[in-house]
């Protein structure tokens, strides 16, 4: 097997037309199976940044570590499972910064909109709040990003959940909670409680409860469902 490798500007040229198969541009850029890595990312909605080396691999891509394999991005973000075509949850999330330390957070937590504009949620604080945008979790099925020109790390976000079946945090202080219940923020940080004030349910409801609560606190399933 022949392996020729093509450097892009360079006077020792070593490419063989009939034979290359790998071709290394002077930026970096690096092809498998095409000498031209990244000119068709140019087209693209959000391209790279000019310049941006690029691994572009015409044709499969295979792991042959039997575990463990997986990419770390810069921020942090490591991906270790393949795609399927089945998502490990049934909710969708966003990525979104926080107040304070990610450590102060809890699964199932309620999330409103904070007061500052250094960061998008906090805890939910007060009964029947407007502001309620979803719940913190931890499975999400799909996770959105957006994508700015900072780089976030993940101390400082963390999956909210805004549409499906997600665990969250409940107090029965507006009364029990049964399965068909409409949930609103309490005045117990971070958690939800049932909303029974009609005249102050609008913009103000996460979801359904899926579960039951008969008193104190605890964990249920709901229905995310902002409304």
């Amino acid at each position: 097997m022949s392996l020729n490798v093509g450097y892009n500007g360079a006077a020792n040229d070593l490419q063989n037309v009939t034979l290359e198969k790998i071709r290394i541009l002077a930026n970096g850029s690096v092809g498998i199976g095409t000498t031209t890595p990244g000119t068709d990312l140019a087209t693209l909605p959000t391209p790279p940044a000019p310049g941006t080396p690029i691994l572009e691999v015409n044709g499969d891509i295979a792991l042959s570590q039997k575990s463990g394999g997986s990419i770390i991005f810069h921020d942090g973000t490591v991906q270790s499972t393949a795609y399927t075509g089945v998502t490990c949850g049934g909710d969708y999330a966003e990525s979104v910064d926080i107040a304070g330390l990610r450590t102060s957070y809890e699964p199932g937590d309620v999330l409103v909109i904070g007061p500052d504009s250094g960061s998008d949620v906090v805890k939910s604080s007060e009964p029947y709040s407007t502001a309620v945008t979803g719940v913190y979790s931890t499975k999400p099925g799909v996770v959105g990003r957006r994508q700015t020109t900072e780089l976030k790390i993940s101390k400082t976000e963390l999956s909210m959940a805004m549409i499906g079946i997600v665990p969250t945090k409940v107090s029965a202080e507006n009364g029990p909670i049964k399965r068909g219940d409409l949930l609103v923020t309490s005045s117990i940080p971070g958690y939800a409680m049932k909303g029974t004030d009609r005249s102050r349910l609008t913009g103000a409801v996460i979801g359904k409860a899926l579960g039951n609560l008969d008193s104190g606190k605890g964990l249920i399933e709901a229905v995310i469902t902002l409304q």
